[in-house]
């Protein structure tokens, strides 16, 4: 069965405020081979995945906050099997201007002492 990879882009906005936030999300998902029908099939099977993270609830200020998709931006065949570390998502941005304060020209990275962060989920 092939593996697929899908984004989608979720807003999220506040009574009273209007949007508040944008944020997107990455999964891989597999899929019985359907033929000719495999992308549409691909593509319904992630409208789903992603309708999932809809919802809504009331802030501390008794407000409603709605998550709502945007769009599932991207979808990938990734194969017939996902290897282990198998790249699914990259993006390419330039350096905010917080950054380039925080790395200026000729900064050592050192990632091997920089842990990383849960997103959690």
């Amino acid at each position: 069965m092939p593996w697929f990879s899908a984004s989608a882009r979720y807003a999220s906005t506040v009574e009273c405020d209007g949007l508040s936030t944008i944020s997107r999300s990455v999964w891989v998902f597999e899929l019985p081979d359907t033929g000719e029908r495999l992308w549409a099939d691909a593509r319904a099977r992630a409208l789903e995945i992603a309708r999932r993270d809809e919802h809504g609830y009331l802030n501390a200020d008794g407000r409603r906050v709605q998550w709502e998709l945007i769009d599932v931006q991207t979808l990938d065949l990734l194969g017939d099997t996902v290897e282990d570390g198998r790249e699914v998502y990259s993006e390419m941005r330039d350096p905010s201007e917080a950054e380039l304060r925080e790395w200026p020209a000729r900064t050592r990275f050192d990632p091997e002492n920089t842990p990383p962060h849960q997103t959690g989920i």
